[in-house]
């Protein structure tokens, strides 16, 4: 069918397929990180969608910036970075938020379009000048717009807008900058996926699903689950 970013442009997506659709990316992500590996570039682009007797399937794909990372150890993020953590290295906790990101992409695009760009819209006090209107959609836009958030629309920009001090990380002979994520850049985070719980009051099951998204893009590593916390605690399509 194409990548996920095409296929949630489509009308005809149901709330069913949404979430059977977010369980197989975390169930991928999940064996991939059980396996030892990174993906190094989470995004929709990097999710094929199939279709197999009836039914969606989601494949994880491109791993070209793949890395064998073990639970404790964390890089630069020299992927995509408009769906990187705000710490801007890549690790398997950094991977729980971008997968967040992401199936918060998957779950608001019900609700947006062409018109209405995103659910939550950005004060002008908020707003980024020097960052181009691009046609981005939904917390992807929110986030890339948001002089508070470190997501850039390039890699290599972690440190652009000058929002935090960088921390350096001194190992193996060389050193790495990390951005210090700040409970603002969470806020702006969680402020958003709240906008997309209210839209979705009075079901239970995407109440539940948005709860554990806000868990996921919290901003400290001690705060969030892993991958297999949030599959675990994802409900499944017949719940």
């Amino acid at each position: 069918i194409g990548d996920l970013e095409g296929f949630m442009k489509r009308g005809d997506i149901s709330f069913q397929d949404r979430v059977d659709i977010g369980r197989q990316i975390l169930n991928g992500m999940n064996n991939l990180h059980k396996a030892g590996f990174v993906s190094g570039d989470l995004k929709p682009d990097n999710v094929l969608i199939y279709q197999e007797n009836g039914k969606y399937v989601a494949r994880i794909s491109d791993f070209g910036k793949a890395k064998q990372l073990n639970p404790k150890q964390k890089t630069l993020h020299t992927g995509n970075p408009r769906f990187a953590a705000p710490e801007g290295c890549i690790s398997q906790k950094a991977e729980v938020y971008s997968v967040g990101i992401i199936l918060t992409r998957l779950f608001e695009s019900e609700f947006i379009g062409d018109v209405n760009k995103s659910i939550l819209p950005i004060p002008k006090d908020k707003r980024d000048p020097l960052v181009p209107d691009k046609k981005r959609l939904g917390i992807e836009r929110f986030l890339v717009l948001n002089k508070y958030c470190p997501q850039l629309e390039r890699s290599g920009s972690l440190i652009q807008r000058g929002i935090n001090e960088s921390r350096i990380i001194v190992g193996a002979g060389r050193k790495t900058f990390f951005n210090v994520p700040s409970r603002k850049e969470e806020a702006e985070v969680q402020s958003y996926i709240k906008a997309l719980k209210r839209k979705y009051i009075g079901n239970e099951k995407a109440e539940d699903i948005i709860e554990i998204l806000l868990k996921m893009t919290k901003n400290e590593i001690n705060r969030m689950p892993s991958m297999e916390e949030a599959l675990s605690n994802y409900p499944s399509v017949t719940e």
